[in-house]
């Protein structure tokens, strides 16, 4: 799997190539934006799938998301 973290808020928009794990993605996105907990390590985080992995939270004034697709 490949993974790539993405950020958007009312006036910006960003997203990171894609990499080898959702962390790594979270991390070079925190370099664009700011520091972040990863997401699913808040109480209460956004949106889970069937495997107990969380793709979307709000951090930051707006939304990080992780993408991903099978290599």
């Amino acid at each position: 799997m490949k993974y790539k973290a993405t950020y958007r808020n009312s006036s910006e928009a960003y997203q990171t190539n894609w990499y080898n794990t959702a962390e790594e993605a979270q991390d070079k996105l925190m370099k664009r934006i700011g520091g972040f907990h990863y997401l699913g390590a808040v109480n209460g985080d956004g949106i889970w799938d069937g495997d107990d992995r969380c793709y979307a939270a709000p951090r930051n004034g707006g939304l990080v998301g992780i993408d991903e697709k099978t290599a």
